[in-house]
């Protein structure tokens, strides 16, 4: 029952992206003026409770899911504009015409920590220029096995290598107020059969071989966000696993940013919310108001378990004066000979 359930979910889904501007990389963002009404001179975190305090139940539960494939959902009501993301590692996608750089597995052939650096900060700009305030990227998990359709976007095999540079990526890239979303957290081995494909893996190889990236792009990086992975970890599905997204990433690594699901990568409503999920990408599926409802009621959730995420998202955002800036900034360019030169120069150091 649970496997045709996901196999018609992911079907429908796939067909919906087909026709999507997600799809055909066809967005062009307009400027907007919403603008929150909030005491400049407070700090993000206070910022974000004068908000979540004048929320309603269900404007929360609004927040807490994708529209648009790309958009994190704002409140007119409150001035808050919605908060575009691009795919990612190599460029702004889905923005129409963007500056392709070399695929991350090629970036970390160069062992050049200087050139990671300004690919982050290329962009960067470019996201500025076009209205996207969230890169969901970098990718760091390991390339360890073959059937991982998505190792050209993850920065390689080694895992020191990976983890030295994460960090100038992210810091480039976070320097223009970009929020970087390192990915995808944990153990994501296998496109084949990826939403149920199990990553059985004991506790030393993932603190020496999938964990120190993930570290460093959070504790040395900065990064303001995760992804999490499709697949179960050890038997408990990334979206959902309090391990991976609470005692790890939060309670030991001290990170203190939002964390999103991958494409249609939630499988209950409770577990996410409760093992520290933030975001349902790319469209609340289960994070909807009916099933939040519904467990409310039956005492399975309290309205506190929607602010915790709610606040992490609104924080962050206050924190990258996201909602405090013109959605496009003009002094960038979208697209440049100097930022193809950057990638030029990318390429060339890859080849080995």
């Amino acid at each position: 029952m649970l496997e045709k359930f996901i196999k018609r979910t992911v079907q429908n889904q796939m067909s919906e992206e087909a026709n999507s501007s997600f799809a055909m990389a066809g967005n062009q963002l307009e400027d907007s003026n919403i603008r929150p009404d909030v005491d400049k001179s407070l700090s993000a975190e206070e910022k974000a409770d004068v908000i979540l305090k004048q929320m309603t139940l269900d404007e929360k539960i609004n927040m807490l899911g994708v529209e648009d494939n790309l958009a994190i959902k704002g409140l007119e009501r409150l001035g808050l504009p919605k908060v575009w993301c691009s795919d990612a590692s190599a460029g702004v996608r889905c923005f129409q015409r963007a500056t392709a750089f070399p695929v991350p597995v090629a970036m970390t052939a160069t062992w050049n920590r200087d050139l990671l650096g300004e690919i982050g900060e290329t962009i960067a700009k470019e996201c500025r220029a076009k209205g996207v305030s969230v890169l969901l990227g970098p990718g760091v998990n390991i390339y360890r096995v073959p059937t991982c359709g998505r190792n050209f976007e993850y920065m390689g095999e080694d895992p020191f290598l990976a983890s030295e540079l994460v960090v100038p990526y992210i810091k480039g890239v976070q320097s223009y107020d970009v929020i970087t979303t390192v990915k995808h957290f944990a153990c994501n081995n296998s496109d084949y059969d990826r939403h149920r494909m199990n990553s059985i893996v004991d506790d030393r190889t993932l603190h020496e071989i999938y964990f120190p990236a993930f570290k460093a792009a959070v504790q040395k990086g900065g990064s303001k966000s995760v992804m999490c992975s499709y697949n179960p970890v050890n038997g408990e599905w990334a979206s959902e696993n309090h391990t991976l997204l609470t005692k790890v990433l939060r309670d030991e690594w001290g990170f203190d940013g939002f964390v999103i699901s991958d494409w249609i990568s939630l499988y209950s409503t409770e577990g996410p919310l409760k093992a520290g999920l933030d975001l349902e990408m790319p469209k609340a599926d289960f994070l909807t108001h009916k099933r939040i409802h519904a467990l409310i009621k039956r005492g399975k959730l309290e309205e506190k378990d929607i602010d915790k995420p709610v606040r992490n998202l609104l924080k962050t955002f206050f924190a990258a004066g996201v909602y405090e800036r013109p959605l496009k900034d003009h002094q960038y360019k979208e697209y440049c000979e100097e930022h193809s030169q950057v990638s030029l120069n990318a390429a060339r150091e890859a080849v080995v």
